[in-house]
């Protein structure tokens, strides 16, 4: 699309004066002012593109930083079960041992007793 001549725009100009008044074709400049051109619009894709990209990387990072706190709360709960079975182990084992011996020497009193 061409550029009009700056002769077609006092032009038009006039006309919006002449239609609608110069107060409101006044007001109308003034809107149409501030309405984005192309190359405005642009930029705004240009932003939007860099602010997509800021955005997907941070993701990334709090992606990685969730992976990170996941396997440190595993690793954490790992360490008090494996810490809380063992604990646990040796006097389960001193009790069963004693339980055991408890029996035998029973079992060996009564085989004496009755023999």
């Amino acid at each position: 699309m061409t550029t009009p001549e700056p002769a077609a725009y006092e032009s038009l100009e006039r006309r919006l004066d002449e239609v609608l008044g110069p107060q409101d074709a006044g007001t109308l400049r003034t809107m149409l002012s501030r309405l984005a051109t192309k190359e405005d619009l642009g930029l705004v894709q240009l932003d939007l593109a860099d602010f997509k990209k800021d955005v997907k990387h941070e993701f990334t990072l709090v992606r990685a930083e969730m992976v990170s706190m996941k396997h440190e709360i595993i690793g954490a709960f790992e360490s008090k079960i494996n810490a809380a079975i063992t604990s646990q182990t040796k006097p389960l084992l001193i009790t069963i041992f004693g339980t055991a011996v408890v029996f035998a020497a029973s079992m060996l009193a009564a085989v004496l007793l009755l023999a």
